[in-house]
């Protein structure tokens, strides 16, 4: 067998973003700080995939993954702290198989296969254990903070809901003519 063929029919990506939105809240009455993360905006974004598709066979698999950290969901005030949605991170897997000499085309689909929750706190910004080696490194680089203070921590956080999509799984033929 002939494994440089294999790399032929293999593909790798991914990118990366680290973001440090910050808005100005200086002047605005009622803000807590004077300045915030832009709302909706995860501090880093990354995905990643792999695929395979070997056109002598008609087969091709493809997994990917996506992660977004934390984000502030709705802006609060002095009387109601900001509600925060915590980071996830998506999994999902493409099979697929071709027919009769192209024309047809059998899809496998399974996406959120990790199924995390999506859950919403209010960030308590007492003390946090400072983090230590790797996790500080990684926070200072993500996120801009080393010890993480804005995400979120089960013991110390209020958190208001959590919600689960579960995952989804779909399946299709496709002719042409």
């Amino acid at each position: 067998m002939d494994t440089s063929s294999l790399f032929d029919d293999l593909t790798v990506y991914s990118n990366l973003s680290i973001i440090r939105s910050q808005v100005d809240v200086s002047g605005v009455a009622g803000s807590v700080a004077d300045s915030r993360p832009l709302q909706g905006q995860s501090p880093y974004v990354f995905n990643a995939g792999i695929r395979y598709d070997n056109a002598r066979n008609q087969w091709g698999v493809a997994l990917n993954v996506n992660r977004v950290g934390q984000r502030i969901y709705i802006v609060g005030n002095v009387n109601e702290p900001d509600l925060w949605e915590q980071g996830r991170t998506f999994l999902d897997l493409q099979i697929t198989k071709g027919f009769w000499k192209g024309r047809a085309q059998f899809k496998l689909n399974i996406q959120n296969i990790l199924a995390q929750d999506q859950v919403f706190y209010q960030n308590n910004f007492t003390a946090r254990s400072e983090a230590k080696g790797m996790n500080g490194f990684f926070n200072t680089i993500f996120i801009g903070d080393k010890n993480n203070a804005k995400g979120f921590d089960k013991d110390i956080d209020q958190r208001v809901w959590k919600t689960n999509f579960g995952r989804t799984f779909s399946a299709s033929i496709s002719f042409r003519l």
